[in-house]
């Protein structure tokens, strides 16, 4: 069965430089540190000091793109549980409009990114996890399963096979569909040029729009995708350049968000 078509224009170029086929790895990490480095990469360069003193601050002595995968690593030790609900948001099935409503009391991925855009702002220079946490859901919010339906997990239990392997529809949308490779700074490399091609419109500058996004094509997934359905890398061409250019999107605005928040022209 056909998947998605893209609904918005491409260049040749960017087609052609990512629709070479690579090794799968999983968004949780080559994924985020793709985002978070080209949003390091994009800041002026005092905005990178500023950034660089506070993922020091951290100890775990990586960098900002390697980091961005912590709010994964410790969402499930005890101490850290709560912080589950931040990484998604759900819907009702039949909804096709995401709201603010949809946040529930214990937090979504909407409330989250508000949340730690307000830490970074009153802590700029001490609150290293609030840095963390808002690199890494801009990510997820890009994601259309972390837009999605509780009922099935955002897709964990809708099976699927991926090469005859049985998997499930979130998993090949964290680990297949992007098509990085398995490099996370050749990845940077490949994309550093779409990155500075690629403008976000102005009226796309809030993370309700960039969750519509995402909803959008939930939507789409959930009209084509079928249970039990055998997938492989030349079915999900259209997806994955969708996906790409939202990985991309999702860098910009990340860059966008810390210069407001950490920039030299920053209200502190």
């Amino acid at each position: 069965m056909p998947k998605p078509l893209l609904t918005a224009a491409v260049s040749v170029t960017l087609a052609g430089a990512l629709l070479q086929p690579q090794s799968a790895a999983a968004f949780d990490d080559r994924g985020h540190a793709l985002v978070c480095g080209l949003a390091y990469d994009a800041l002026a360069e005092e905005t990178r000091i500023r950034v660089d003193k506070l993922t020091a601050l951290s100890g775990l002595g990586k960098s900002f793109p390697e980091l961005c995968s912590w709010p994964d690593e410790i969402r499930r030790q005890e101490q850290w549980k709560f912080t589950g609900p931040w990484h998604y948001v759900n819907v009702g099935r039949g909804e096709t409009h995401i709201r603010q409503q949809h946040c529930p009391e214990k937090g979504c991925v909407l409330s989250a990114i508000e949340t730690m855009e307000a830490r970074l702002h009153n802590a700029p220079d001490t609150d290293w996890q609030a840095l963390l946490f808002l690199g890494h859901f801009i990510g997820d919010i890009h994601q259309p399963m972390h837009v999605s339906y509780g009922d099935d997990r955002g897709g964990n239990t809708f099976p699927l096979f991926w090469e005859g392997e049985p998997t499930n529809l979130h998993f090949i949308w964290d680990r297949q569909i992007h098509g990085l490779g398995p490099s996370t700074s050749q990845n940077r490399r490949d994309y550093h040029s779409q990155m500075t091609d690629y403008r976000v419109q102005a009226s796309s500058a809030e993370p309700l729009v960039w969750a519509q996004e995402s909803l959008n094509r939930t939507l789409l997934i959930y009209r084509v995708y079928q249970q039990g359905e055998n997938l492989s890398d030349e079915q999900v061409v259209a997806d994955r350049l969708w996906l790409q250019q939202q990985m991309v999107a999702a860098a910009q605005r990340l860059a966008n968000t810390l210069e407001a928040l950490l920039g030299k022209d920053s209200a502190r």
